[in-house]
């Protein structure tokens, strides 16, 4: 059995954390500012809506026009 070690750290840290080294060395952030903001769009329409989680993908198609696979992944 093969053990990795996991480091716990706190995710919106990290994500800032990404961001200032990307504007600080220059390179292409790993999340994109518009997908970034598509999806606090999305979080707020979720609870906007009190959307359950077995909705999310009916909503993606609708809302943003993004096919979800979670349902069909062939």
């Amino acid at each position: 059995m093969i053990r990795q070690k996991i480091q716990r750290r706190e995710p919106l840290v990290e994500e800032l954390r990404s961001f200032s080294d990307s504007v600080r060395y220059q390179y292409e952030p790993h999340v994109r500012g518009e997908d970034a903001l598509q999806a606090l769009v999305m979080a707020n329409r979720l609870v906007e809506l009190g959307t359950y989680p077995q909705e999310l993908p009916v909503l993606l198609e609708r809302e943003v026009n993004m096919p979800c696979l979670l349902n069909n992944p062939g």
